[in-house]
């Protein structure tokens, strides 16, 4: 597991890679619909394909995978008006995403291929192991009192700690998530500033 740890006085965070990062096209509630080019190699992104699956099954099975993807593509745009984006990672399946117009209506959509592209990237980072998690500790000073008998002043032995204060999983993308930790972290840092503050004026 990936992780990393941002020190502060008094305060930590760290950012971990998620273990079993939830796949956003099977719990998200997505706009885009989505058909694979087969591959030995990867599981299809959406196992429905949406309204236009039927339409992609002909087509795969009368043409090779590259004449069915320009052909589907084509019927997506000029026969149904959808938005296309054909999708060729390097390590991940091909596919091919697509937007309908009635949902980019209903939805308000101003850009859809930014929406394509959006839920596309998303995606790729589940699909990369590109997820993570931010915890906050804070310091702690356990002071305990130890009995040395009759004869003897009592001893205070002192331990420090990290104690878990808050935390965040399910973030998609390093940059998002290096940027979520450190803002949490500045929060608690400054809330124990305040709390200092207020302590010396009361003093």
């Amino acid at each position: 597991m990936y992780g990393q740890v941002i020190e502060e006085p008094g305060y930590r965070v760290l950012l971990e890679q998620e273990d079993s990062p939830v796949n956003p096209r099977e719990e998200w509630n997505n706009l885009a619909h989505v058909v694979t080019v087969p591959s030995a190699r990867y599981i299809d992104v959406d196992e429905d394909g949406g309204p236009l699956a039927d339409a992609w099954a002909t087509l795969n099975y009368r043409h090779f995978c590259s004449e069915a993807e320009v052909i589907f593509t084509r019927y997506a745009r000029i026969f149904h008006g959808a938005t296309v984006l054909v999708d060729a990672p390097i390590d991940g399946a091909r596919s091919v995403w697509y937007l309908m117009p009635e949902d980019i209506e209903r939805q308000g959509i101003t850009n859809p291929v930014a929406c394509l592209k959006g839920e596309r990237d998303t995606y790729r980072q589940w699909a990369e192991g590109d997820v993570y998690g931010w915890v906050v500790e804070e310091s702690v000073i356990w002071v305990r009192v130890v009995d040395a008998g009759d004869a003897k002043p009592d001893k205070l032995v002192t331990r420090k700690t990290w104690e878990v204060v808050d935390a965040s999983w399910g973030i998609y993308g390093y940059e998002y998530a290096e940027e979520a930790a450190r803002e949490a972290l500045a929060r608690y840092v400054m809330m124990r500033s305040r709390c200092d503050g207020w302590t010396s004026a009361e003093h």
